[in-house]
């Protein structure tokens, strides 16, 4: 496939040799994204803008740039896909009309409509949030997104004086005149479209724009443009961070959740559980003798994820496994003590992984001084982690339904179910998976962190 030299997708990247270090089929994938149909000079332009601007920030700060932007705004893009299927086959419907009837003109104008609100948008958000990166002022990528309309974003990115032609295809007197079309909005007349942006008043005013056919044809090409490009920057850039992404346990955590469905993840663990089940269904060994294998493979993934261990112990009937942790932190209110309870869950969710059936429950104990005596305890049912693995339970389940203890006495920590749908049901964010049957059930409210609310210690 032959490509203008500033599109070839092998001399984009800053990281690795595509020749060396990519498949050919990877390469030809790539390459078949940057010669879609359109304006190719426009697209180069594009893509080396924004492709800089990406490589700018993560020299800043590679962990925090992909954790907080980058993966982030992945996973919004991906919201956004059947919006795009619907746009494509819109894009597919233009030759049903005739050329400059008004039933035309009307699906460009719905089309320019679409394609501005559902994919533009919240494209550009990866290029506002990328800018408050690097100007220091970045929260999170829900206010990047949310909070400027399209009109301000483009304002935003066109302040900056660097992003050329990228936005050429938008207008946000247009968007404003589709938006609102009404009665005096959008006028079809002999090949061209007369566009009222409307400021609606006592004394309203109005700025009126005037595109041919021809011109709006082009303007909808130039908005997609600018999303083929930030598609195929995505991509690029994205496999020049992977070793990266894929180093680092959080980072790659984040790439799962935001890059992979329920489907994907449970193929993935599954794979890369046959090691470990190899061992677990090996009738040629004692359990003692599996357990002493698996053993070594707990410290190395919590070292990998920065979770110190002291040692391991098992019970005498092999059926709790005890994770000794040293202590961490002081537990002096009762969000100190949720907050470190979560902490210590990831080692039995961790253990659970890799030892699977071979222990009923998993044990972790923070403990200090030469007696080991221990400070907090958590102790969660196999089963219990299990549906936490396979995403049929979430960690609101593990709070409620684990043991809790503090120097050997025991803390009762419970859900308000109802509270914490209510909060979902307020939040932008898909609600993170629990066990159904909780929904309705009357329990104590203990929402965990910072929520006055919670239920700790016995008073």
């Amino acid at each position: 496939m032959l490509l203008p030299p500033l599109l070839d997708p092998a001399k984009l990247f800053f990281f690795i040799n595509a020749n060396e270090d990519l498949y050919p089929s990877d390469l030809h994938e790539l390459e078949a994204l940057f010669a879609l149909p359109g304006n190719p000079e426009l697209r180069a332009d594009n893509v080396h803008f924004i492709l800089c601007l990406l490589h700018d920030c993560v020299s800043m700060d590679f962990e925090r740039y992909i954790n907080d932007v980058f993966l982030p705004w992945t996973g919004l893009k991906r919201r956004t896909s059947i919006h795009r299927e619907r746009i494509l086959q819109e894009f597919s419907r233009i030759g049903q009309f005739s050329a400059g009837s008004p039933e035309n003109m009307a699906h460009l104008v719905q089309l320019y409509r679409n394609i501005v609100s559902d994919l533009f948008d919240p494209y550009l958000t990866l290029i506002v949030a990328s800018y408050q990166f690097k100007h220091g002022s970045f929260t999170n990528i829900d206010n990047a997104n949310l909070a400027r309309g399209e009109r301000n974003k483009v304002e935003y990115i066109s302040a900056r004086n660097e992003c050329g032609r990228m936005l050429i295809g938008y207008d946000g007197r247009v968007r404003n005149a589709i938006s609102h079309s009404g009665s005096h909005g959008v006028t079809y007349r002999e090949n061209e479209i007369v566009f009222r942006d409307i400021s609606r008043s006592v004394s309203s005013r109005v700025t009126m724009v005037t595109w041919t056919v021809a011109e709006l044809e082009k303007r909808i090409v130039d908005l997609f443009e600018c999303i083929i490009s930030i598609d195929a920057v995505e991509n690029v850039f994205g496999i020049d961070c992977l070793d990266g992404i894929v180093g680092n346990a959080k980072t790659l955590l984040q790439f799962l959740l935001f890059h992979s469905d329920l489907n994907e993840r449970q193929r993935l663990s599954a794979r890369l559980d046959s090691a470990y089940a190899a061992v677990r269904e090996n009738s040629s060994l004692s359990t003692e003798e599996k357990i002493e294998r698996l053993a070594p493979i707990i410290f190395f993934h919590c070292g990998a994820r920065k979770m110190p261990v002291t040692s391991l112990s098992v019970t005498t009937h092999q059926e709790v496994l005890s994770i000794l942790i040293p202590i961490s932190g002081s537990l002096l209110d009762d969000s100190a003590l949720i907050d470190r309870a979560m902490e210590m869950m990831r080692y039995g969710v961790l253990a659970q992984t890799i030892f699977q059936n071979l222990f009923s429950s998993y044990r972790t104990i923070e403990v200090v001084g030469e007696n080991n005596a221990s400070r907090l305890e958590v102790v969660s049912g196999a089963g219990l982690l299990k549906d936490y693995c396979d995403e049929k339970a979430g960690l609101v389940d593990l709070l409620n339904d684990s043991a809790f203890f503090e120097a050997g006495r025991p803390i009762l920590i419970q859900i308000d179910f109802a509270a914490l749908s209510d909060a979902e049901n307020s939040s932008l964010n898909e609600p993170f998976p629990r066990y159904k049957a909780n929904d309705t059930a009357d329990h104590t409210l203990c929402r965990g962190m910072h929520n006055p609310s919670f239920q700790g210690r016995p008073r």
